[in-house]
């Protein structure tokens, strides 16, 4: 493990930057943030880490092609 004196954390924003970011489409990111935690316990060692959280939100369209469709054709075919 480097001690803090070979390796520094540090973030630039509290935001993530989303400039190479491209459009998924199931998922829209509603929010980003980022925290330096500076004591993690892990195993009996204090670590110090970035924690990057993404909110995500499920597209509506996601529901319809992958189970509102799905549903409707088993129903018309007569399978069930």
């Amino acid at each position: 493990m480097l001690d803090e004196a070979v390796l520094s954390l540090r973030h630039s924003s509290e935001d993530i930057v989303l400039e190479e970011y491209t459009e998924n489409g199931e998922f829209v990111i509603e929010s980003t943030t980022t925290l330096k935690k500076d004591k993690i316990q892990l195993q009996y060692v204090n670590i110090k880490a970035l924690v990057y959280r993404l909110v995500l939100r499920r597209r509506s369209t996601y529901y319809i092609v992958n189970l509102v469709l799905p549903v409707m054709l088993l129903q018309v075919s007569g399978i069930t």
